[in-house]
């Protein structure tokens, strides 16, 4: 098998589906390879089974058939990290519903919590005021 290697990049939004497209085409031209291929691995002649060279040829079946898990694994992820950014725009700017200057909504219940927090016995409360006497 071939030795992998992971990197990231970007890809215009406008690409992506050329993108995937390019990526499962490799691995349907790669699994039509591997088809072609299987006919000579299918047999019962025991010359042929027990040889280094069967051996070979199995083993490169099964580093194609890899090559094509690892493409489509691949893939998979680019078309969930697409689905994941349509979603997130949607639900940031529903949670966020403030404009520049404004304070976010306290939420339900928080503002029980932090009354019943200024109210505690170990709540120092208002600041009291401060004055600068100057140097002593």
């Amino acid at each position: 098998m071939r030795q992998r290697v992971n990197i990231q990049y970007s890809v215009a939004v406008d690409e992506l589906a050329s993108e995937v497209a390019r990526l499962v085409k490799k691995a349907d031209t790669l699994l039509q390879e591997a088809a072609a291929d299987s006919p000579s691995c299918v047999t019962e002649d025991a010359e042929t089974l027990w040889t280094i060279e069967y051996l070979e040829q199995i083993d490169n079946w099964r580093g194609t058939l890899a090559e094509i898990d690892h493409i489509l694994n691949d893939t998979a992820g680019l078309v969930s990290a697409y689905i994941q950014h349509q979603v997130s725009p949607r639900k940031a700017s529903e949670e966020t519903d403030t404009s520049p200057g404004e304070f976010p909504q306290v939420p339900d219940g928080l503002e029980a919590i932090i009354e019943q927090f200024k109210q505690s016995p170990g709540h120092l409360g208002e600041p009291d005021e401060v004055t600068d006497s100057g140097p002593a």
